[in-house]
């Protein structure tokens, strides 16, 4: 008994350890790590989602958002990395506001409601009016951070 115990822990180690890389598609290619810092008027930027787009367009997609410190690690497919190639850099930031409190079933306050903002230039989310721009494998001190000016609040 105790050896079919130990053969069946064992067949199923092997099963876990072998989904790993199952899930990784074989065509994916060969990553390369950016990290790209998105700054407004110098202030790094929260909460940004940063999209590497291609032409023409690669099979996987490169997106991320930006952390407290505005650095976004990119990665495609979510592995970290991009694949070799020339990007532009579509920076997008919305935000909900206007929150509209109710009073939940058991006393405690809930969100009714918010109204949805953008925080950045419009040019900025269009691949065809992003100013910014990179390419995979990044160069010896390429510059990787870019300033979307100051934010604005635009309802959607």
């Amino acid at each position: 008994m105790n050896k079919n115990i130990f053969i069946l822990l064992l067949g199923v180690l092997f099963f876990v350890a072998g989904c790993g890389d199952s899930a990784k598609p074989k065509d994916l290619p060969k990553l390369y790590p950016v990290t790209i810092t998105v700054t407004s008027e110098g202030t790094p930027l929260e909460n940004a989602v940063v999209e590497l787009v291609s032409d023409p367009p690669l099979k996987f997609q490169a997106i991320t958002g930006t952390d407290a410190n505005g650095k976004a690690v990119m990665k495609t497919y979510n592995y970290n990395g991009v694949p070799a190639g020339k990007f532009k850099v579509v920076i997008t930031r919305d935000i909900d506001d206007d929150f509209v409190y109710t009073k939940n079933s058991d006393g405690t306050q809930g969100i009714a409601g918010s109204t949805r903002y953008r925080t950045l230039d419009i040019k900025f989310s269009k691949s065809e009016t992003t100013p910014f721009e990179i390419e995979v494998p990044l160069k010896s001190g390429e510059n990787t951070t870019f300033d979307v000016g100051k934010t604005v609040k635009i309802k959607l």
